[in-house]
């Protein structure tokens, strides 16, 4: 069977299959991203998939076949609700079933990170780290080039970085594609069966609510776990936000700078990604140079 690398682009008569693999969202921030997305947007979703349990959106077998079904649908889209926790527990289940003949473009971050190591790894997708679709309404700027992305309008983008090491300023060129996305999820994954791998890719990590030490120790044990090794190209930084000490100091710019002068990796900073805002869309599992202190990323390929 001939399978397809690249997700279709979003036409007018499409619909977009919503999803929640993570935690739930506020019914009334749900309603109201639904009534501003379906102005130009056909969302389609199963009517109990955002009835909450415990911390999860739905229980688990709910969540399970709703994915299932939604990678069987017509939609060429499917776009987590919300980030949280649960994600990583529906992976086991999803490992067993048959790859589609036709991928769909994911979207999410935070929580999500598990299921874009899941696509990209086992299935060999192109996936979007992206804002989730309760997050809409605070990212109109990111949703509107979003919409360019899915209907193929912006097939590439180019960021600027900031170099953190020597390795990164005497680089001229390197390639390879992105994998990563939030560093807590990224290190959840270590041991099990989608565990990230970086061997001739780019790194990207950004993370919320974790304070220096918490970051010091991610970086410790992906560098133990050889995670981080020699093969892995690059490292990109994108936001690392509400960090602060007891004392309000932020103490995880230098937590990433004594990392930066450790590695051998070339290490970036300035990716406008991940929590906080901007949270602009970043293709995993695609072609990226990094050249010149910039990083230029096609979005589906």
């Amino acid at each position: 069977m001939e399978y397809m690398k690249q997700w279709p682009y979003l036409q007018d008569n499409n619909i977009i299959s919503l999803i929640a693999p993570a935690s739930s969202a506020p019914q009334d921030t749900f309603l109201k991203c639904l009534e501003f997305a379906s102005q130009e947007l056909n969302p389609s979703f199963h009517k109990n998939f955002n009835k909450p349990d415990l911390y999860f959106a739905q229980k688990k077998d709910f969540q399970v076949k709703d994915i299932i079904s939604t990678l069987s649908d017509e939609s060429p889209v499917m776009w987590s609700l919300r980030g949280g926790y649960g994600s990583m527990r529906l992976i086991p289940e999803l490992m067993q079933i048959k790859k589609p003949k036709i991928p769909k473009c994911f979207i999410g971050f935070s929580d999500n990170t598990a299921l874009h190591l899941f696509l990209n790894q086992k299935w060999n997708w192109p996936t979007l780290h992206g804002i989730n679709f309760s997050g809409i309404l605070g990212h109109q700027k990111e949703y509107q080039e979003l919409l360019k992305i899915l209907r193929g309008e912006l097939k590439e983008k180019t960021f600027k970085l900031k170099a953190l090491n020597n390795s990164a300023k005497k680089e001229n060129t390197l390639s390879g594609v992105i994998t990563g996305g939030n560093f807590r999820i990224v290190q959840s994954s270590l041991g099990t069966p989608w565990e990230i791998k970086t061997k001739g890719k780019i790194l990207f990590l950004e993370d919320v609510g974790e304070r220096a030490y918490s970051i010091d120790r991610m970086f410790e044990q992906l560098i133990q776990a050889k995670v981080i090794n020699n093969d892995t190209k690059a490292i990109v930084l994108g936001n690392f936000v509400e960090g602060l000490e007891k004392d309000g100091r932020d103490l995880t710019p230098l937590t990433i700078k004594r990392w930066a002068q450790e590695l051998k990796v070339p290490m970036y900073e300035g990716l406008p990604c991940g929590h906080g805002s901007p949270n602009f869309t970043l293709p995993f599992n695609t072609p990226t140079v990094i050249e010149s202190g910039r990083l230029t990323t096609q979005f589906n390929k």
